[in-house]
C-alpha cells in the first residue's frame, strides 16, 4: 500500500492560499478573512 503524503500545517496554508488567491470573489478578501473562512470551514465534519 502506497504511503500517503503528510501534509504539514504550513504545506497546507501556503497551498490554501495559493488557490484561493486569484478565484473569483475571494480574491476579493483579504489574508485574515480568507484565514477566517476556512478556519470556520474545518469545524464542520464529513459525514457518510
Amino acid at each position: 500500500m502506497k504511503q500517503e503524503e503528510e501534509v504539514t500545517m504550513r504545506q497546507f496554508w501556503l497551498r490554501y492560499f495559493a488557490a484561493t488567491e486569484k478565484t473569483s470573489w475571494l480574491a476579493c478578501l483579504s489574508a485574515p478573512q480568507r484565514l477566517k473562512m476556512l478556519a470556520e470551514l474545518m469545524q464542520w465534519e464529513a459525514t457518510d
